[in-house]
């Protein structure tokens, strides 16, 4: 018996132009950066059952997304303001073969999605449409607003209202900033480029010979816990690693074998983060971990949560919460992100 895969959602493009599995891996699993995004998206859209899906999270992360900043304000500078309030919400869209629109049930639908919010603008004799689409921060897209998953809901959004132009975006929810990229006129040999990259990583389904891709790409896969490609074998510890693990660093490393155990250090991370859950969840059950040598337990240890300014009481004081930030040094991190 062979599996049959369907094609992949607008929201999985982004990895699945590169890794055939990584759609489906996904598919079905729900992290806590997915649950924390979807109940922001029904909360600041007011959909049905908002609040339901909100009071599923635990308090830290139902305050942490009453944090999160509603779309502003977009001033277009030609007497247009784009107001989140006026725009299309949480609209349910099929892509077809041609790039045109059709109902997210349609069997004509070559990738489906939903899109946070867009607008539709007339002017200058054309009609251009807004797709922005709501991500925790901005650092967590490294395509920024070229990604496939908003590319796919401009061309979608833009053939149902019959548009010239789309212009992808992205709001940052944290940050309280957009990011717009360059618009795409339907009719120019870059919506043609895009346009097949869009098709291609929505069918790229797994087949024998195209499963798993390992990558760059797998950091912000949220199928990447389960994926058995990318969960390593332990033994990694004691061989590709193990120079590291020594401190037996006695010869430079090549641009491709810094790629290469970047890549592996990250798996392996994670791959230890994944067991070391597990094992919290069946002592959490009762399960009993001993140490015969020392003859301690392993186990869970309450402790009182950390003291903070709230921003309810602040308010409820009749002050300004935001006079009352400040922002932290600058400083350096390491990710993937575009050159």
């Amino acid at each position: 018996m062979t599996d049959t895969y369907q094609n992949h959602r607008m929201s999985a493009l982004p990895f699945t132009q590169y890794c055939a599995k990584a759609g489906h891996l996904s598919g079905d699993y729900s992290g806590s950066s997915a649950r924390l995004s979807t109940a922001f998206h029904m909360m600041t859209a007011k959909t049905d059952r908002w609040e339901e899906f909100v009071a599923r999270l635990s308090d830290e992360d139902e305050a942490e997304i009453k944090t999160w900043k509603i779309p502003a304000e977009v001033d277009l500078g030609n007497g247009t303001v784009l107001r989140y309030e006026d725009a299309e919400k949480e609209v349910a869209m099929g892509l077809t073969a041609d790039l045109g629109y059709c109902d997210i049930n349609s069997a004509k639908a070559v990738t489906r999605g939903h899109m946070d919010h867009g607008w539709v603008v007339d002017y200058g004799g054309e009609r251009w449409v807004y797709c922005p689409d709501i991500k925790r921060s901005e650092w967590t897209v490294v395509d920024g607003p070229k990604s496939l998953q908003i590319a796919a809901y401009g061309f979608a959004f833009a053939a149902k209202h019959d548009a010239d132009v789309f212009v992808p975006g992205i709001w940052a929810a944290t940050e309280g900033t957009y990011w717009w990229g360059e618009p795409v006129r339907l009719a120019s040999v870059e919506a043609i480029r895009l346009g097949k990259r869009v098709l291609a990583a929505a069918q790229n389904v797994p087949s024998k010979d195209n499963m798993y891709t390992l990558g760059a790409h797998c950091t912000g896969c949220y199928g990447r816990e389960r994926c058995p490609s990318y969960l390593i074998p332990m033994e990694h510890a004691n061989s590709t690693l193990g120079p590291f693990a020594a401190n037996r660093l006695d010869k430079p490393l090549t641009p491709e074998e810094a790629l290469n155990i970047l890549i592996l250090a990250k798996r392996a991370k994670e791959t230890v983060e994944v067991v070391e859950r597990e094992v919290k969840e069946r002592v959490r059950r009762g399960l009993k971990v001993i140490d015969p040598q020392t003859g301690l337990q392993y186990g869970v240890v309450h402790s009182r949560g950390r003291e903070g300014l709230s921003k309810a009481l602040i308010e409820a004081a009749g002050l300004d919460p935001a006079k009352f930030m400040e922002r932290g040094k600058e400083f350096d991190s390491f990710r993937w992100v575009k050159p």
